[in-house]
């Protein structure tokens, strides 16, 4: 489950990523937001025998979402949304033909609760709740399971300024997804995020985070894994309305398959 295989010379691949945001305020103490976005994004190889594809999966993902904010943008406000999340992979060409993919697309709708109390300045706590229904495009895949699932996830978390040079971020909660499949049985599994901003000058922002979460995939018999991720972003403003960004993202820490 572990096996890291060498990359072939001729394999490449592609990202993009686009996304828009819109707010207006209707009142004083509300205001309606939206946001849509479209990705091109990849699935890199495990297996190299050529039967199991012959690059990396690739696959495009469209969302959007909109809602309000109840008691504006001040230090107490609750946000209430509703979205829809699209994943369609593409074919993959192999040794035996073109793979058919199609068991992989699926379809998200979730709403989301989130309530937000502020202190001063940047401190505050929050408390989040999203649901979601998840029906693939296949009821039965290759392998012969329902994959169509639904269940949420709460969480509740600080914000909190370090001496106007750190800002910290800390949000603790669990996970529950319920297979329509028995066999893949439901999942519940702790949650853990850690964002640590640091800002060495006032044109430059280092943000490290630190992910503990559940991610759905098809995975033989297991409807997803568990792992530990680390992420590195860097802002540096060359000048005004130049921004200069890096990102490094690891390889998991540890990944394990969840097993019914």
């Amino acid at each position: 489950l572990d096996n890291v295989y060498q990359r072939h010379a001729s394999e490449d691949s592609w990202q993009a990523y686009a996304k828009s945001d819109m707010s207006v305020t209707l009142q004083d103490d509300i205001q309606a937001i939206g946001s849509a976005q479209m990705s091109r994004l990849i699935v890199p190889r495990d297996d190299p025998n050529g039967i199991d594809g012959l690059h990396p999966a690739s696959y495009r993902d469209y969302e959007a979402n909109g809602g309000l904010v109840l008691g504006g943008t001040g230090r107490d406000h609750v946000t209430v949304t509703a979205g829809f999340d699209r994943q369609a992979y593409d074919p993959v060409p192999g040794l035996l033909g073109t793979i058919d993919t199609t068991e992989r697309d699926r379809d998200e709708i979730y709403p989301v609760v989130r309530v937000d109390h502020g202190f001063f300045d940047q401190q505050k706590i929050f408390a989040e709740l999203r649901i979601n229904d998840r029906p693939y495009a296949r009821a039965v895949d290759n392998a012969g399971f329902h994959r169509s699932n639904a269940g949420g996830e709460a969480d509740a978390g600080v914000v909190w300024d370090i001496n106007g040079l750190y800002l910290a971020s800390l949000t603790v909660g669990y996970q529950h997804q319920a297979y329509d499949d028995p066999r893949l049985g439901i999942v519940d599994t702790p949650v853990a995020r850690l964002a640590l901003t640091w800002n060495p000058t006032r044109l430059t922002s280092v943000t490290g985070t630190f992910l503990h979460e559940y991610i759905e995939d098809i995975f033989g018999t297991s409807p997803g894994y568990v792992h530990d991720q680390f992420e590195l972003h860097v802002d540096h403003e060359l000048r005004r309305n130049i921004l200069v960004s890096a990102d490094f993202s690891d390889l998991p820490v540890s990944s394990s398959p969840t097993r019914p």
